[in-house]
């Protein structure tokens, strides 16, 4: 993150490109657009970032609002807000989900099938499973969530944040 040259850019490629790929799986997104974006960088290497974006995924379009951060603190997770209920969760292994009520400030633990759980017990399990999976479709010629179509709505996200924070002057 100190020579934008070989990084190519800073805080969002480096840390916020794994959850936002996440968001994409998990919401099925077909498209987005990124509206909004307000940007702390110097020399092409952003340090705190907050955008919002609006996805979209079988006609219904919906707003994602993202702060990302090295020099501020923030609570890293993922809080998605439905008409009657709020969900609540970290972008990690084992995390626990918390739900509340759309108004509520308070979130209760919310309670899985056990058949529901990861088989992996750790991030690093996860990689190895992740890579296994990797090799396993290029033996059978057969697409999984690694390749380059799922990646490209990825990649188009983090490129439009991009050219929004580099277009503004240091």
């Amino acid at each position: 993150m100190s020579d934008v040259r070989l990084s190519g850019g800073g805080v969002i490629i480096e840390s916020a490109i794994h959850t936002l790929d996440q968001l994409l799986q998990f919401t099925k997104a077909g498209s987005l657009e990124v509206n909004d974006v307000h940007s702390l960088s110097r020399l092409g290497i952003d340090y705190d970032t907050k955008f919002t974006t609006t996805l979209s995924c079988d006609g219904l379009s919906f707003p994602v609002h993202s702060h990302i951060s090295t020099v501020r603190n923030l609570d890293n997770g993922i809080t998605i807000e439905f008409e009657n209920k709020t969900v609540q969760f970290q972008p990690s292994i084992n995390t626990i989900l918390y739900s509340g009520g759309s108004q509520e400030k308070n979130f209760t633990e919310l309670m899985l099938p056990a058949e529901s759980a990861s088989s992996c017990e750790s991030v690093n399990a996860s990689f190895v499973q992740f890579w296994k999976d990797f090799i396993t479709a290029i033996q059978t010629r057969e697409t999984n969530q690694t390749n380059a179509v799922n990646s490209m709505l990825t990649t188009m996200w983090i490129e439009q944040i991009y050219q929004q924070v580099n277009s503004v002057p240091a």
